[in-house]
């Protein structure tokens, strides 16, 4: 009876939880447009913002992230975790790409399309949200799907974003995308397979900067939206089609393949939740930095942000 008794409590608890940590994320994307609306952030910063976030904080994240996370031997046991997440990824790219085609998105909008439609924020939303919904024991497999997805991403969807930032028909050889995070992830993966420790110094360095990513990301996000008009801000063409895709068939993939590969418990409950994320915040500085659409990146992040706030209490109730 006493179990009984504290379910409701209980889901109460989860579902204020997840609002909770949604809630964070919305207030430092309303900074980021409050600090444009008195000054403090204006159009001639935005180059300084992108090349520091990108070129700076985001690769020392990687390093610092990686090499504190994983092992060799975490890595090798985690083949199949590591194998769920980059299925649902991929898989999401080839959804994504399909469906932008079938959209007919301008060229500035379909690259970026993949990339929010694919790639979630596995790790400034998706990190605390995992915590707060199943506690310190969820940092593993956070740092499980967050591997795959920040690899993905730098090799695939900066290179969807690109695309749509250059004339069509242009093409990027492939060392052109070797960008500092890129290269960040590779050194941080040697390092851990040869197991060979991040001089302390350098461990503390790169994460301070890095801690500065996310932040930046969603400042960056809010100061966009001011500059092209809160009013502005609606349901572009593939908005309706891209929150499907990020709320509805990344988590169904990821429930799919985790029972395709008996992937149960909270190894499965955190990888949905993190498949259930919104758009990346690194997706609208990249648009920025290579030439896309960056005011449809800002508002699809937005958008995705605030459908977040609802959809992930109802996604704990079901998972």
């Amino acid at each position: 009876m006493r179990s009984v008794s504290a379910a409701p409590y209980v889901i109460m608890q989860t579902f204020f939880n997840s609002v909770s940590a949604v809630l964070v994320i919305l207030l430092m994307t309303a900074t980021g447009y409050l600090l444009g609306r008195i000054g403090y952030i204006r159009a001639e910063h935005k180059a300084m913002i992108t090349k520091l976030a990108v070129n700076v904080a985001l690769p020392c994240m990687c390093l610092s992230s990686l090499t504190r996370n994983f092992t060799r031997a975490s890595l090798v046991e985690a083949g199949t975790l590591l194998l769920v997440s980059a299925l649902v990824q991929l898989v999401g790219v080839l959804i994504s790409t399909a469906i932008a085609r079938l959209l007919r998105l301008p060229h500035n909008r379909r690259g970026v399309f993949v990339a929010m439609g694919a790639f979630s924020n596995s790790t400034f939303i998706g990190l605390p949200m995992c915590v707060e919904l199943f506690g310190d024991a969820a940092v593993p497999y956070v740092m499980c799907y967050y591997l795959v997805n920040t690899t993905l991403f730098q090799l695939l969807g900066a290179g969807f974003i690109e695309s749509s930032g250059r004339p069509k028909g242009e093409k990027t050889g492939f060392f052109k995308r070797l960008r500092p995070p890129m290269l960040a992830i590779l050194a941080a993966m040697t390092l851990i397979w040869f197991e060979l420790p991040l001089p302390r110094v350098l461990q503390s360095y790169t994460q301070y900067i890095g801690d500065m990513v996310s932040p930046l990301g969603l400042l960056y996000t809010g100061y966009i939206i001011y500059e092209h008009g809160l009013s502005n801000l609606r349901l572009e063409k593939g908005f309706p089609a891209l929150l499907a895709l990020r709320f509805i068939a990344a988590p169904a993939l990821c429930l799919l393949f985790c029972a395709l590969l008996g992937v149960e418990g909270l190894a499965r409950g955190v990888f949905t939740v993190e498949a259930a994320m919104p758009t990346m915040t690194q997706t609208v500085v990249l648009s920025t930095m290579l030439g896309a659409d960056e005011n449809y990146a800002a508002q699809g992040a937005a958008i995705s942000a605030i459908a977040c706030f609802g959809v992930v209490p109802i996604l704990m109730l079901i998972v």
